[in-house]
């Protein structure tokens, strides 16, 4: 790792970015120039491609790779962090324990649409473990934890990785999309972290580290 240095954020966007996420993303900056030990080396946004979000998520890592990051901070363009997210994740993160470490983030599902062209939505933090016997991800069970915890798979929306763990997977594959155990094609993000597993990376989450996602539900007053 002779050279490496610091860390490069990376983000996918389609020409435009949420306000929240500008606004974190400034504020992340700022105080990263501010801070006795100023990490951050580069910002490389990528635009989004009609090859899909795996293909743009690849050609992110392969222009990461190319250079002397030691670290890819990947954020999402319709997330929201606190000023220290990073620095938070870098001092949660080791090259050799813990070289992939996400933030807390939620996703939402969606269930079946109702009588008012509304569609109900679910909310889950986007922790999973693995059923072995069945090769696929599951969903995490019982209540989120307040720290470090190791997880199957995490999404890429808030997501630190150290260039080794990069190194491990077969170059040019990282986000392509894996087919589980039921036969069902597996989102990039954990197609990502189904990659690592194989190759004995583990993938942590700091559930201290809060985001927020911005997304568009129903709101369903009544009965």
């Amino acid at each position: 790792m002779t050279g490496m240095r610091g860390v490069v954020v990376s983000y996918v966007h389609p020409g435009w970015v949420q306000h929240t996420f500008m606004q974190s993303l400034m504020l992340a900056l700022s105080h990263d120039r501010q801070s006795e030990t100023p990490m951050v080396v580069g910002v490389m946004p990528v635009r989004f491609r009609p090859a899909g979000i795996a293909h743009v998520r690849n050609q992110a890592v392969a222009e990461f790779l190319a250079g002397d990051g030691e670290w890819l901070w990947f954020v999402d363009t319709d997330m929201g962090f606190r000023p220290d997210a990073l620095h938070q994740l870098l001092a949660t993160a080791d090259p050799r324990e813990r070289p992939v470490v996400g933030a807390l983030c939620y996703g939402v599902v969606e269930g079946e649409p109702d009588d008012m062209g509304g569609v109900a939505t679910r909310v889950f933090p986007t922790l999973h473990g693995r059923a072995e016997d069945a090769q696929v991800f599951t969903e995490w069970e019982g209540p989120v934890p307040s720290g470090l915890v190791r997880v199957a798979g995490t999404g890429a929306a808030c997501l630190l990785v150290h260039r080794s763990a990069l190194d491990r997977v077969e170059y040019g594959s990282w986000f392509d999309p894996v087919i589980d155990g039921a036969g069902n094609l597996v989102g990039e993000d954990l197609s990502f972290c189904w990659r690592l597993g194989s190759v004995g990376v583990p993938v942590h989450v700091d559930c201290a580290v809060p985001t927020v996602h911005q997304k568009s539900v129903w709101l369903r007053g009544g009965v």
